[in-house]
């Protein structure tokens, strides 16, 4: 750039200092072309400008024709870079100045006053015709220049053509197109075949396509087509462009021909136009507008396919590209800044323009980025809209949610740009849309805040009234959710305002007075006052008069004012209402269009009202009619609507075939009616979704229940069958009461059950009405028992037949009973019930009024004082309740309600009195066989009735949204009745059912956020945990064989629903405290009856929140405080965490604290307390804690006063006793606990359940004592207790497991004293009971038996036994760890069954099974936790394998899990909270549930590594690919398998124990000589033989060998193992290179990792070097360390070496985006919890970086490469329980995400850390950081320290000595180990010495031993 500035300058001066007119042509026309460039690189228009005045200057002075016309061709290219520029400023003006009128707010916010500022260019349009008129001067000049057959003459010609194109695209004028299709085919004319510029012939095809757009002629679009068919089939360059125009002239063509194959080229070519252009540029930043343009074009291609065929992908295609086009455009990878836009607008001006933009434009045309264009027509506004708009096409075609919610995102960005009440609308509406999918109250608020908003800001009248029409709409929307009346009189409100701003005339206010009269109507609706009924019709005929005959929507108003005038009719009765509404119906039929969308609906509405007609005058045309119109109404709806939409459409044609066929007899009517309601009734219960035709269905139908003729007692019914069927045999055929006989077993078979029952007692009916004469008395009788056992058989079958005759011999037998016959009630109520039945079948209002008109006539006939009378009196009372139930759900009437309530007491008040009879009325009527014959007849005192219900029969529905209400106070009324208890116990459970029943439709059916919802849900989980008590009282007294599937579930849902009321009710409101202390209640309940640790979390945060809301003087303060303690020491008994307990324990002692001391409540808070401290000792051993719990549990057992909690109290003051007596052995003791545990078992009554307990407490203490002082009668009066205990134990006893446990340790013990095969045996007896038959066990519980069971098996031997529990049990042991728990609840868990899968495989070993199964076992039992977590450790990019929903679902569920919870939270933080903490934890187990079902869904179809393989996928073929797996089996038996290529082979190791092992590692010093040759001849070496490794190997090639050792063989350096000092190759390390792992899939998820280099951006190495850290020593080599890597890595290599802070916060925040991990500092191992093992980091007093921590940690998406941990004990565990899931730091680093990790095993020398470091790093340096580089540096690094060892003399200088620099920073006594104590990690003097030794043991010591890798 200065070179040009300088030749510029130089030829400037150089013309200026020449006079003009001896200025040369030449120089002129150089300079300009000098100008030109530097306008191209700097876009300064001057330059340009002046370039062309020098141009023409030069033109002037011109004479020679050759040098014109380079002149001219140098001219004509400066004007049209001009004429470009200002065609784009043009554009960008004409954006801004409309992007002003959208919203007149919109300003640039800066002033700007560059000379290129484009406010106030208003004539750059006119510059811009300018210099298009001189170019096409210049064209025409240089055309004249040429001879007519000059090939240049024809790129002029082309040139001029395009110039007059130019000029028709700006003035539309026809001339111009023509000339420049006349100078393109004069240009075509004058070149030869075979060599047309590709221009041209795109040129002139563009031409002749744009004149078919004016003149739509054939012929020029197809030769277009042609034309550029040509142009791409010779394009050589600029190919993309060919390609977009020819694909636009082909869509031309398709609109012209509207042939699809047209478009389905036009679509192929415009993919090649997209795909060239993506080919030809590398970044999206080059040629922006033209990608854009292209992406813009095929879009729109598919989606005009899309409209014409309908294809799904067409429209996902076009949203791609549009999504495509919109990423370029506006999200970009550049973000949307100003910058990024600005770098983006660059490109497309130096596209557009071919020169760069100027700073001060750029700057201006970013700060309005949101419309300036990039592309034809297209900026940030219109690419957003384009993709919005094609997103809501696709959700209104398959209505997904997701799609709607990017819809709504789409429009706030476009708001959020550039607002404009167009947007704002359209954002409204949508939310108004997922309102309606999901009831959220935050979308229909915000829809209403921005009409609200939109209202208020609008001036416009007519503006305002659109906006206050769709606010009314909305608001309507949230009314129908919340039910809030207020919301419907201000939508209301909002529409009459909107009617009254528009003037007459305006169509617009006849289309909104529909919906306002139709929110009158459901205003009517909800409170029933006719004065809206009235506006709404008043509104309606305005709105239909004003319509135009035509209107499409008069039909629909017609309809809606026919239906209103038919609902006032119901009102008034008034035949003229009637006659309208019939009359309006017909005129809506007719004026409805074919094709009409509601047809149906006017359909329906007219046949209703002309069967309402029929039932008035009995016109038999009026039903004909209604019927041909409901059966067009079904077939119109089943085509237009879903099906639960239609089903109240059968209900209705139901009705009115029914009452044809009561007309004519028809019994095919009859059958089609029961047909239609049936298939109504089924389908509706199918669909339990939020719909109010559900519940419609319901309330139409009614409950149907029939109370049959029956004593209250059953104890005391007057016969039998069996009874009544001897009395039949010994009666003669001509007995006067033989036909009483056969009624009376019918009557009584009837209430059998069994269909064949049933059929027996029709039979036994008609035979007794077959000997009865017609003029006989009884016959009314008989004809009611056949009509009974009809009834019931058709409820059985729904046999239409039955139900016909039932009807008919119900009428006849009240037609030939006389008026005063004494059993005349009896017959009026079976035949009201008869007829209800029809009405339940049918629907036939009729019915129900009759029947009930029936019942009231039956119950006035019954009002003697007689008990016969009271029989029947309580039987039409029980029915009269239903069938008044019935009519208040189909009519809605509380008048009906009210009489239900009032004829279920007239019923509990006659059942009161035959209850306190009944042995009097069994006395009157002891004839047995004729008994139910007697006690119908009352006495014959007929009673005038004292009420009728005679109103007229209205049968149009009520479709108002009150059904779910009537539901509800019907089910809440039921639910009354059951609390009663008044009635029999077969009555109460039935109104249970039903009141359930009631509610949960009614739940269902009241959305959510509707205000009666918690009141609904209280009453439904009410219910259920109502028939959660009764079943389990009645299952525990039957032992029912299903008894906990059976109560489980009505626990479930009764917690289910008191959880949603806690979610949706306003907190601290009556409902809110009262559902959450039910919850606890109920919470409680399941985990004491599951064990479900997700129920205990819940429980426990539910108590904690109460206990927290409970005033310090409440009443119930105490009993919560005691209630929350005992969960949390239950929590504590189940992960040892010591919190838990000490919390307890404050709280125990609260509660005692606040309870008057003479309370007799007090003792059981005290015996809580004692409890408490007992289980602290239990873990802590501590004798003071015991001490405690003795004298609480005393001062609880001086001060109680109830018999149960003395009971409870002495048993633990004797199990206080026991454990005391274990460890001082004084005999007092034991017999304190004796004589304590007597005398709990005295105060048991023999039926308690607690009793079984007492026995196995006491039998528990003789075996304690038998086995400390041998006494054989100890063991007998044990065994003899413990069998009474069995004996009084069924299967179903919660106790059972415990009994059968307790009395198999006895017979355990017993054998270890007297090796009795029968005692043995016994114990395996008690034990497979324990674990086979107690369904009832927790995992855990059936774990632990079984550990015990198996372990007795094997001492007998007994394999086969063995085997088939092992195989129940191990899969067990991953059910016992759900994924909602925290890592530390796991590993205690597994902790206590630890060593169980070593003893399952070699079970399966010893039983002959193959290997295979055997490392399943291993695999199944052991590294549960880590596999757990590893399968949610996937990194993003291996989610392919899923499809797409589910790779979704399955992030945000791991989302969710991975969400810590914080434990339980105050009810401060719980009220402050978005989201209550009850309803977090309820997601946090739901997605743990959900996860195991999708992981184990995904992994059974597709059996893919993306999760670690399940045992059962374990293939050795697959798993030796990185070397051969050695698995180390430590049982009774000790096994190696060893997975090769060849397959998986079984070494035994016979010289090895677990028992050997175990004394070896409590001797400790792994590392010693010894140890390492005991290891080599027993275990590595015979192992290795058998791989067949027996010599160093060739060429430094290592073999790799991966160790897998179990048990307490984890704890040695296998790697080390060998006869070192022999300095022979009988050493591991000389002949393999060895890696660790947990296990087997460990391995595999490492393969499937292996040729996958870290996804790791950085280049970064943490090191971390603490040379002091507080409370510990120091580690004068840490720094040195440090400085080793800086040297030796870092210089050699890219990476940046990064020495952050030394705390815990920032190393974790460096850790996430580092490669390497490198620690040189302490390590602290927990022996108690290893999760608390820790790196001691400054801060590690407070805040330390445990194992925990790491655990926590997610890398997997961008998965480090290394974390070295030089610390001492980094792969350590100390504690023999926790070896099986092998939690350390080494694993947890894995976990996180680390590819490969270095640790130790034990301790580590300081100076000794510098050179394994260095010379590791130098081995992963040369071996190219390779997978393969980390083992084999490692391996090289302590091979060079053994040789140096075994090169330094065997002295004691073969001991560690300290440098005089270590010396310096070390004590005179400090060993310089990285270690600290591992007894208490809070100690200041912690010391790293470990152990003392003397110098003999020290020089023992191998300091290069304990490194070890862990990798893949």
């Amino acid at each position: 750039m200065p070179d040009l500035e300088e030749v510029i300058q130089v030829k400037s001066q150089s013309i200026d200092i020449t006079p003009k007119a001896l200025r040369q042509a030449i120089h002129l026309s150089d300079l300009a072309s000098l100008l030109k460039h530097r306008y191209i690189i700097t876009g300064k228009i001057f330059d340009l400008d002046e370039a062309i005045e020098l141009e023409r200057s030069a033109l002037d002075i011109t004479l020679d024709g050759f040098d014109q016309v380079v002149i001219l061709e140098e001219l004509e290219d400066m004007l049209h870079l001009r004429y470009k520029r200002a065609l784009l400023l043009v554009d960008i003006e004409g954006a801004m100045q409309a992007s002003k009128r959208v919203d007149p707010s919109f300003k640039d916010p800066d002033q700007v006053t560059h000379v290129e500022v484009i406010d106030q260019q208003s004539d750059l349009r006119n510059q811009a015709m300018v210099d298009l008129e001189e170019l096409i001067q210049v064209s025409r000049l240089a055309v004249g220049l040429f001879p007519n057959d000059s090939a240049v003459r024809s790129d002029w010609l082309n040139a001029l053509g395009a110039r007059y194109y130019d000029r028709y695209c700006e003035t539309d004028a026809m001339g111009d197109l023509e000339e420049a299709i006349r100078s393109a085919r004069q240009a075509l004319d004058l070149v030869l075949d075979g060599t047309t510029p590709v221009s041209l012939l795109r040129n002139l095809s563009i031409f002749l396509g744009k004149r078919n757009l004016k003149t739509e002629a054939r012929a020029d679009i197809e030769e277009a087509v042609q034309l550029a068919r040509q142009a791409v089939g010779r394009a050589s360059e600029k190919l993309n462009m060919h390609l977009a125009s020819f694909a636009d002239l082909l869509f031309r063509l398709y609109q012209t021909k509207e042939t699809l194959t047209d478009l389905d080229e036009a679509i192929h070519i415009a993919r090649q136009a997209v795909n060239e252009i993506r080919q030809t540029t590398e970044t999206n930043s080059a040629a922006p507008g033209a990608k854009i343009e292209n992406l813009d074009f095929l879009g729109h291609l598919l989606l005009e396919r899309y409209k014409k065929a309908g294809s799904m992908a067409d429209l996902d295609e076009s949203i791609k590209m549009a999504s495509q086009q919109a990423h370029i455009i506006f999200f970009s990878n550049r973000r949307q800044t100003s910058g990024g836009f600005r770098s983006l607008m660059s490109d497309y001006w130096s596209e557009k323009t071919n020169a760069v933009a100027d700073s001060a434009l750029l700057a201006q045309t970013a700060r309005q980025g949101a419309i300036i264009p990039i592309g034809k027509g297209m900026n940030q506004v219109v690419s957003l809209s384009k993709l919005g708009n094609r997103v809501y096409i696709r959700y209104r075609k398959t209505g997904k949610l997701d799609d709607l919610l990017e819809v709504v995102q789409i429009k706030r960005l476009l708001v959020d740009m550039m607002p404009n009440n167009s947007d704002l609308a359209d954002l409204s509406a949508h939310l108004g849309e997922i309102y309606d999918q999901t009831q959220s109250p935050t979308a229909i608020n915000e829809a209403i805040g921005i009409l609200t908003q939109l209202v208020d800001t609008t001036s416009n009248n007519s503006d305002r009234a659109t906006n206050l029409v769709t606010r009314a709409v909305q608001l309507s929307r949230r009314h129908q959710i919340s039910g809030n009346m207020a919301e419907l009189d201000e939508a209301i409100e909002a529409r009459t305002q909107a009617i009254n701003m528009i003037p007459d005339g305006d169509q617009r206010k006849v289309e909104y007075l529909p919906d306002l009269g139709a929110l009158y109507y459901r205003k009517y609706g909800i409170t029933r006052t006719r004065s809206f009924l009235d506006e709404s019709i008043a509104i309606g005929k305005k709105a239909a008069n004003a319509m135009s005959e035509d209107d499409p929507e008069r039909a629909k108003a017609l309809s809606n004012i026919s239906y209103g005038l038919l609902q006032k009719y119901k009102s008034t009765n008034v035949l003229t209402d009637l006659e309208e509404a019939i009359n309006l119906g017909r005129e809506a039929t007719d004026a409805t269009p074919n094709g009409y969308l509601n047809w149906e609906i006017i359909l329906e509405r007219l046949g209703i009202g002309l069967y309402q007609r029929y039932l008035r005058v009995g016109t038999m045309a009026d039903l004909e009619e209604a019927i041909r119109l409901g059966r067009q109404a079904i077939t119109l709806a089943q085509k237009a609507l879903p099906l639960d939409h239609s089903l109240h459409y059968w209900i209705s044609l139901a009705s009115m075939l029914c009452e044809r066929h009561i007309r004519t007899g028809s019994k095919a009517d009859f059958q089609e009616a029961i047909k239609l309601v049936r298939e109504a009734r089924t389908r509706a219960a199918r669909f339990r979704l939020y719909h109010l035709n559900h519940t419609r269905i319901c309330c139409y139908l009614g409950l149907g229940d029939i109370w049959v003729f029956r004593l209250p007692d059953e104890a005391n019914a007057p016969g039998t069958i069996e009874d009544i069927r001897m009395t039949l045999e010994v009666t003669a055929e001509n007995h006067p009461n033989k036909a009483r006989y056969l009624s009376n077993l019918a009557f009584e078979l009837n209430g059998a059950g069994s269909l064949v029952d049933l059929d027996e007692a029709v039979q036994l009916g008609r035979q007794a009405i077959d000997i009865t004469r017609e003029d006989h008395s009884d016959l009314p009788w008989h004809l009611c028992c056949l009509a009974m056992g009809l009834l019931q058989r058709f409820w059985k079958i729904e046999r239409p037949g039955d139900l016909e005759e039932a009807v008919s011999l119900g009428q006849r037998a009240v037609d030939t009973a006389a008026i005063d016959h004494e059993g005349r009630p009896f017959y009026l109520v079976v035949l009201a019930i008869a007829l209800h039945s029809r009405y339940w079948a049918t629907g036939r209002l009729p019915d129900l009024y009759e029947c009930i008109n029936l019942g009231l006539q039956a119950f006035s006939l019954s009002l003697g004082k007689s008990l016969e009378d009271y029989c029947n009196r309580s039987w039409c009372a029980c029915n009269l309740t239903a069938w008044f139930g019935d009519k208040y759900l189909r009519e809605g009437a509380m008048a009906d309600l009210e009489r239900a309530i009032k004829y279920q007491h007239d019923s509990e008040l006659a059942l009161d009195v035959l209850k306190n009879n009944i042995a009097v009325l069994s006395a009157r009527h002891q004839d047995v066989s004729a008994s139910y014959y007697s006690m119908h007849l009352g006495t014959r005192n007929g009673v005038t009735p004292r009420e009728t219900d005679n109103k007229a029969i209205h049968i149009v529905p009520q479709d108002f949204p009150d059904c779910p209400t009537r539901l509800h106070y019907l089910g809440a009324e039921h639910f009354e009745r059951f609390e009663k208890g008044a009635i029999q116990k077969w009555r109460e459970v039935k109104d249970l059912s039903t009141a359930a029943w009631l509610c949960e439709r009614s739940v269902d059916a009241t959305p959510d956020g509707h205000s009666t919802k918690p009141v609904r849900l209280y009453c439904l989980g009410e219910c259920f945990e109502a028939l959660y008590h009764e079943k389990r009282h009645a299952d525990t007294a039957e032992h029912h064989p299903n008894a906990r599937a059976r109560n489980k579930w009505d626990l479930d849902n009764g917690i289910n629903s008191f959880q949603e009321v806690v979610d949706a009710a306003p907190r601290h409101g009556l409902i809110w405290v009262c559902a959450l202390r039910r919850l606890c209640y109920l919470y409680d309940e399941r985990f004491c009856f599951t064990g479900d640790l997700g129920d205990l979390k819940m429980v426990l945060q539910l108590y904690q929140d109460l206990v927290d809301g409970t005033p310090k003087n409440h009443p119930d303060r105490a009993a919560r405080l005691e209630r929350l303690g005992s969960l949390k020491k239950d929590r504590f008994v189940t992960f040892g965490n010591m919190a838990d307990i000490e919390t307890a324990i404050q709280l125990f002692q609260e509660a005692a604290d606040i309870t008057d001391r003479n309370s007799p409540i007090r003792a059981d808070y005290l015996k809580s307390l004692g409890a408490a401290h007992h289980a602290k000792y239990d873990t802590t051993r501590n004798l003071v804690d015991l001490e405690v719990a003795f004298q609480v549990y005393r001062d609880a057992v001086d001060t109680c006063l109830d018999d149960r909690l003395l009971t409870a109290t002495l048993g633990c003051l004797g199990q206080a006793y026991l454990e005391k007596y274990e460890i001082m052995e004084a005999k007092t003791d034991f017999e304190g606990a004796v004589q304590s545990f007597q005398n709990a078992l005295d105060s048991e009554s023999q039926d308690s359940p607690g009793r079984t307990m007492r026995l196995a407490d006491l039998a528990l203490c003789y075996m304690k004592g038998y086995i400390k002082v041998g006494t054989a009668t100890y063991v007998n009066m044990a065994a003899r207790l413990l069998q009474d205990a069995v004996n009084a134990t069924p299967a179903d006893h919660p106790g059972h497991s415990s009994i059968f446990s307790v009395l198999a340790y006895c017979y355990e013990v017993k054998y270890n004293r007297t090796k009795s095969n029968s005692d043995l045996e016994a114990a395996i007896a008690s034990y497979s009971e324990a674990f086979w038959d107690s369904p009832g066990d927790t995992i855990g519980q059936s774990l632990k038996v079984a550990k015990r069971l198996v372990s007795t098996l094997i001492l007998s031997k007994n394999w086969h036994e063995a085997w088939c529990i092992v195989c129940e049990a191990i899969p067990m042991i991953r059910g016992m760890t759900p994924r909602f728990l925290e890592n530390s609840e796991r590993q205690a868990l597994l902790s206590q069954h630890s060593g169980f899968a070593s003893d399952a495989a070699a079970v399966t070993l010893s039983v002959g099974r193959e290997p295979i199964e055997a490392i399943q076992h291993l695999e199944e039992g052991r590294v549960v936790a880590a596999v757990g977590m590893n399968e949610l450790r996937i990194s993003v990019s291996r989610l392919s394998h899923f499809r797409p929903e589910v790779g979704k679902k399955f992030l945000s569920l791991r989302d969710q899990l991975e969400t810590p919870l914080g434990g339980s939270m105050t009810s401060t933080e719980l009220y402050e909270e978005g989201e209550s903490a009850l309803r977090k934890l309820t997601r946090h187990l739901d997605a743990s549930r959900k996860l195991d079902s999708l992981i184990s869904d995904f992994r059974a179809r597709t059996r893919s590594l993306i999760f670690p393989v399940a045992p059962d996928e374990i293939d050795s073929s697959r798993a030796t690919t990185g070397g051969p797996i050695v698995v180390i089996n430590v049982s009774y038996r000790c096994d190696a398998f060893l997975f090769v290529e060849e397959g998986l082979r079984v070494l035994p190791l016979p010289t090895i124990s677990r028992e050997g092992i175990e004394k070896r590692a409590r001797e400790g010093n792994f590392g010693r000589r010894s140890v390492l040759e005991w290891l080599w001849e027993n275990i590595t070496g015979p192992i290795l033989d058998a791989l067949g490794f027996t010599e160093p190997p060739l060429h430094d090639r290592w073999p790799h060998v991966w160790w897998i050792p179990t048990g307490p063989l984890s704890r040695f350096p296998l790697h080390a193992a060998g006869r070192h000092t022999k300095k022979s190759n009988e050493t591991v390390i000389d002949r393999v290179m060895s890696s660790y792992s947990p296990s087997i899939r460990s391995v595999l998820q490492g393969y499937g990792l292996r040729h996958q280099e870290s996804t790791s951006a950085s280049k970064q190495v943490l090191i971390v070097a603490m040379e002091d850290t507080p409370g510990s020593k120091s580690l004068p080599f840490a720094t040195e360390e440090a400085a080793v890597i800086r040297e030796v890595f870092c210089k050699s290599t890219s990476f940046e070496l990064i020495e952050p802070d030394r705390r815990k916060e920032d190393v974790l925040l460096h850790l996430r985006d580092c490669y390497i991990f490198h620690f040189a500092g302490h390590g602290y191992t927990d022996v108690k919890d290893p999760s608390q093992s820790h790196l001691r980091l400054e801060n590690w007093k407070d805040n330390p970086l445990r194992v925990a921590d790491l655990l926590e940690i997610n890398l997997c998406e961008r998965p480090p490469f290394l974390a070295y941990l030089s610390a001492c004990g980094t792969g350590r565990i100390e504690g023999k329980e926790y070896l099986d899931e092998s939690i350390h730091l080494i694993t947890a680093c894995q976990l996180a995400g680390f590819r490969h990790v270095i640790g130790t095993l034990w301790e580590v020398r300081d100076e000794i850390c510098v050179d394994i470091t260095r010379i590791t790093y130098e081995g992963i340096r040369d071996g190219g950081m390779t997978d393969e580089s980390v083992c084999r540096g490692l391996h090289n690094a302590t091979r060079q320290l053994r040789d140096r060892w075994l090169s330094t003399p065997v002295d004691t200088g073969r001991a560690s000595r300290l440098s005089s620099k270590e010396n310096r920073f070390l004590g005179e006594h400090d060993s310089g180990d990285r270690s600290v104590s591992y007894s208490d990690p809070r100690d200041d003097r912690l010391s790293r010495d470990i152990i003392a030794c003397d110098e003999e043991e020290e020089a023992e010591l191998l300091h290069w031993v304990p490194y070890v890798h862990f990798g893949v």
